[in-house]
């Protein structure tokens, strides 16, 4: 990792950004995360990954995360390159602003790679991350990649609004500072231009800091304040604000939303409370439910990219015994200890649904779902379940996206959810 030098006459900043280098892949770790870190390595290194891993963490990770280090696939998997970032000395102890999720945006600053793909402990990618997101043309060309979160029905309050296009660059910026004001790409979207909150999901984020330096520590100085922080979710729509309160759009996100990762429901697991087949045979839509948000690549709208929350089909396995009684359940499984089996085993993937926005509304009395979101509570309220045509009808307006794979890609994904869910067997004793 290559210190930046610093006297009294150079910039503290500058000297770090001309500091960075490399491509590499950057994680926010601590003691609670071995067991994913050690799954998600094993993933890395099946899909032979070749980007250099850096670890960053307080010091309380790496000797817990010393026996990834001796997984005993090298035979068949390539090694990584793991380095392990103490930032300890560089944080006060007594400031609260940088935990929790404030650690990853950290992570994002002093990781020494030039292009930095952030990703936290529970992403499963299920491609090479340097073929399908650096050396893509989107990436190449703008050094920023994001995805978008769930589209979900959830407005932002008129005063969090006010407060956010209040920190946006005005005219006074541009003229004194030279940073750029906004144009349509940015006031025209989901949050300023419709007012939806969850623009971005961030469990990958693909950055190239030394073209994007000052939105790079923009998204550190938001995680400082206060009255930012209380009005997202976390650290994800930090990034798309960071970049726009520094003035930059030169980003790329994702065409599709989050979509819905796991098999279908079959038609005639649908309606259970019909007396007769006549509304559930004549079913236009699909019904797709899980705990996992997905992204399908936007680029060839085929290649399923990476999803979240890990491989295990529920963490709250223990949910199980009230889920059971969901119509979604009660006909596939005998009794709530054939779920629990099934909830702490990988998940099976045979398809991505990306339904339209939730607030894509249309009543009817056909039995299709009247938009393409809808929480099932299930899972201790992580299931959800999307649809690709909302009402029924013909209209693409109100139409998602829905992608089937063939068995031979049934069966990579099967292969990286046994390793993920059991990557305790391949560790050295």
């Amino acid at each position: 990792m290559t210190v930046p030098k610093t006297n009294e006459t150079t910039c503290f900043t500058r000297s770090l950004m001309n500091s960075f280098n490399g491509q590499g892949i950057a994680i926010s770790a601590a003691d609670k995360h071995v067991g994913e870190l050690s799954s998600l390595i094993l993933v890395l290194r099946a899909l032979n990954n070749k980007l250099p891993i850096q670890i960053i963490h307080r010091a309380y990770v790496q000797a817990n995360f010393e026996h990834v280090r001796d997984l005993d696939v090298e035979t068949i998997f390539p090694k990584q390159e793991i380095w392990f970032v103490n930032t300890t000395s560089a944080i006060n102890p007594n400031d609260r602003r940088f935990i929790s999720y404030g650690n990853k945006l950290l992570t994002l600053l002093f990781s020494s790679f030039e292009d930095t793909v952030l990703i936290d402990t529970d992403t499963v990618p299920f491609v090479d991350i340097e073929e399908y997101i650096l050396k893509s043309d989107v990436y190449q060309d703008k050094g920023a990649f994001f995805f978008k979160d769930r589209q979900l029905y959830d407005h932002i309050t008129g005063p969090e609004l006010t407060y956010f296009k209040k920190l946006l660059p005005n005219r006074l910026d541009n003229a004194f500072f030279q940073i750029p004001e906004l144009t349509n790409f940015t006031m025209d979207n989901r949050f300023f231009g419709q007012h939806y909150k969850h623009v971005q999901e961030s469990g990958m984020v693909a950055i190239n800091k030394k073209k994007h330096m000052r939105s790079t520590l923009t998204i550190n100085v938001l995680q400082m304040w206060h009255a930012a922080t209380t009005r997202v979710h976390g650290d994800k729509e930090l990034f798309w604000l960071g970049f726009s309160i520094a003035g930059d759009e030169d980003y790329y996100m994702n065409k599709y939303g989050v979509g819905a990762v796991g098999q279908l429901n079959p038609n005639s697991n649908r309606l259970l409370g019909d007396k007769d087949d006549s509304r559930r045979s004549k079913l236009n839509s699909h019904q797709l439910c899980t705990t996992h948000p997905a992204h399908l690549s936007g680029l060839d709208d085929t290649t399923l990219l990476w999803m979240n929350s890990g491989f295990i089909t529920c963490k709250r396995e223990n949910e199980a015994e009230k889920d059971i009684a969901m119509d979604l359940y009660k006909n596939v499984f005998d009794n709530a200890e054939q779920l629990k089996k099934t909830y702490v085993g990988p998940l099976k993937i045979s398809a991505v649904l990306v339904p339209p926005p939730q607030e894509r509304v249309r009543n009817n009395d056909l039995g299709e779902p009247a938009s393409g979101w809808e929480v099932m509570f299930g899972c201790g309220g992580y299931l959800y379940c999307a649809y690709d045509n909302v009402g029924g009808g013909n209209d693409t307006y109100y139409q998602g996206t829905l992608v089937e794979y063939d068995s031979s890609q049934q069966l990579l994904y099967d292969y990286l959810g046994e390793l993920w869910v059991y990557y305790q067997k391949v560790i050295k004793k």
